[in-house]
């Protein structure tokens, strides 16, 4: 099996564990540390599924997916891409060159925008209130 479609693969198994991990959380009746414990190991997994998918590009593009004068010094080099995208944080010193790195770049930022302002706070307020008494 090549590279490319190994990091395809594991970025789809990692896809479908995020599913999974957000399914039980959201599934589950009452809302707990473990819970929200959950939503944060689905946030941390879709930060590697999205490494796995930019490793891929790389790779199947020829190894080519930075600027130019940017080193690739392996799969550290895509997480640490990935986790400064979904943060939104974007340093900088590693930028997509062509417009398929960029596109899943511009997805992996929305998805990690959304995922925390709607999941992960819905949980820690029912979380609070449930705490507080309130709900």
């Amino acid at each position: 099996m090549t590279p490319g479609r190994e990091l395809r693969t594991s970025g789809l198994v990692l896809l479908a564990a995020a599913v999974l991990i957000v399914h039980r959380v959201l599934v589950f009746g009452e809302v707990t540390l473990q819970s929200i414990y959950g939503a944060f190991s689905a946030y941390l997994v879709l930060g590697l599924m999205f490494a796995s998918f930019f490793a891929a590009i790389y790779h199947l593009g020829g190894d080519q997916f930075f600027v130019p004068g940017e080193k690739v010094v392996g799969t550290q080099t895509f997480q640490y891409f990935s986790f400064t995208t979904l943060t939104t944080l974007g340093y900088g010193d590693y930028t997509a060159a062509y417009s398929s790195g960029q596109a899943v770049a511009v997805l992996e930022a929305l998805t990690g925008q959304i995922f925390l302002a709607t999941l992960v706070a819905r949980l820690v307020a029912s979380f609070r209130s449930t705490r507080d008494g309130q709900g």
